[in-house]
């Protein structure tokens, strides 16, 4: 199995594509959308992941379609670490002797407490139609899910991540986007984005705004004109709520939201704005 897997990286290697993307960098997470979201179905085919965009391939993931074994063809989306040991992606189980891609969900920690796996062959999902019994891999049928990824940027170490689908079937799966941490040894949280821009620092010094008991409360202070919007968005910038402030203090009800990181932007009817990231338990 070594040998042959050995092989075909030789020819993920020479087909593995780039990706067209657009990057924002604001604050500590850089982040890069993948524009349009590029799906891969050809087998022996691939994307390369460039996390900082600095020329050099970071990771890489791999498909290849029809591939006969225990006696079924099978499908099978492999994840390749380049840099001999260096680059390593997070790691929950193991299939023989090679890691098992953990299947991240949005917010989870990326950091060093999880498993790490340095090794150059790793799989997220392998399928067999015709016997599923045969299936493995945490990847299988995954929508709107996240790779966690460690990686080496002038000496120092990263955290990051990339999102992905991958067919129920195994014989594709599609990039979104993916971003890491520019400050070393920082954890990220999957699907974690930049701070928006614009941020006012009277506004910030005359607001205050904490979570408490699954709820998100915005104080204003120092006898500060109480007018504006507050708005609360997810790390993928999806609007989750929205008022207005009419009170020195406006509490927001975040019970049917998970744990996780929020953005809590106020809004002032001047044009400054203040935005401050929260961590809902």
């Amino acid at each position: 199995m070594k040998k042959n897997l050995q092989n075909k990286l030789k020819s993920y290697s020479a087909l593995a594509g780039a990706v067209a993307t657009t990057g924002v960098v604001n604050a500590q997470i850089i982040y890069t959308d993948v524009i349009p979201d590029v799906t891969i179905s050809t087998t022996l085919s691939g994307v390369n992941i460039d996390l900082d965009n600095g020329g050099f391939v970071d990771f890489m993931v791999a498909e290849q379609t029809g591939v006969t074994g225990s006696g079924y063809a099978y499908n099978e989306v492999l994840s390749v670490v380049p840099q001999n040991g260096v680059n390593a992606i997070a790691q929950n189980g193991l299939i023989s002797t090679y890691p098992l891609n953990a299947m991240l969900n949005l917010s989870d920690p990326i950091d060093a407490s999880l498993t790490w796996a340095t090794d150059t062959v790793q799989f997220a999902a392998r399928v067999y139609p015709a016997s599923t019994s045969y299936n493995f891999g945490n990847w299988v049928g995954a929508v709107d899910k996240y790779f966690g990824f460690r990686f080496n940027l002038a000496g120092a170490t990263h955290y990051g991540w990339a999102r992905f689908d991958v067919a129920t079937d195994g014989a594709s799966f599609t990039i979104k986007d993916y971003a890491y941490d520019a400050t070393p040894n920082t954890a990220i949280p999957a699907g974690g984005m930049p701070l928006p821009t614009g941020i006012n620092e009277l506004l910030s010094q005359n607001t205050l705004i904490y979570g408490f008991d699954k709820s998100i409360n915005v104080k204003i202070l120092n006898n500060s004109t109480i007018d504006g919007i507050v708005t609360v968005t997810n790390v993928l910038g999806q609007e989750l709520a929205k008022t207005s402030i009419t009170n020195e203090t406006t509490t927001i009800s975040m019970e049917d939201a998970k744990a996780g990181v929020y953005f809590v932007t106020i809004s002032k009817a001047d044009g400054s704005s203040y935005t401050k990231k929260l961590f809902l338990k």
